[in-house]
Order: structure tokens, then C-alpha cells, then sequence
């Protein structure tokens, strides 16, 4: 797995749970879950340390966000995602029910 996959449903992990708890605040999380979620949070960490993104992010008062008007190079999401497609591995004897990660 291309690990920007991981890394987008790990993030989709972790909105889910703190989109729970906002619309329930007595909403638990299962100990298989809780450890699930950390193990994103984790990952996402890691993602951000590892891209170190240097942009300079000025705060600037008449925008509600800081980070709204910087220009950032990115790679492109489309041709990577194209480029998994074209070249994923497809074994005979791989059952994708056994994958506990099937979207991001």
C-alpha cells in the first residue's frame, strides 16, 4: 500500500471519532477502537514530520485562518493515484476481506 493511502484513512479515522464526540459527548470508544485511533494519530504524525512542510504560514487578522493565502508546492494526487492503479499487485490468492484498512 502506498502509504499516503494509510495516512488519508487514518486522518478519515480520527474525523470519525472526533466528529462522535461532538455530536455526542458521552460517546465512548470501544478499546479496540481507541487503540485503532491512536495508531492513526500516530501515523499522521509521522506523515507530517517526515513531509516537513516549510512553508512560512503568516497570520494575517483580516482572514479567519492562518494559512489561507500561502502558495505551497504539492505533488500531484491525481497522477499518483493513477500511477498505484496501473501498477497495484493483484494476487490470485489475496483475500481483500482480510484487510481491516479498505478506505481512506
Amino acid at each position: 500500500m502506498v502509504a499516503v493511502f494509510h495516512q488519508l484513512h487514518c486522518l478519515s479515522q480520527a474525523r470519525a471519532i472526533i466528529m462522535h464526540l461532538f455530536q455526542d459527548p458521552a460517546y465512548t470508544v470501544r478499546e479496540t477502537t481507541s487503540h485503532h485511533t491512536m495508531h492513526c494519530v500516530d501515523i499522521v504524525r509521522q506523515a507530517l514530520i517526515c513531509a516537513a512542510d516549510s512553508t512560512l504560514i503568516w497570520r494575517e487578522y483580516d482572514i479567519k485562518w492562518p494559512g489561507a493565502g500561502e502558495t505551497r508546492v504539492c505533488r500531484n494526487f491525481d497522477t499518483l493515484t493513477q500511477w498505484v492503479s496501473e501498477h497495484k499487485y493483484v494476487s490470485q490468492s489475496f483475500d481483500p476481506a482480510l484487510l481491516p484498512h479498505t478506505d481512506y
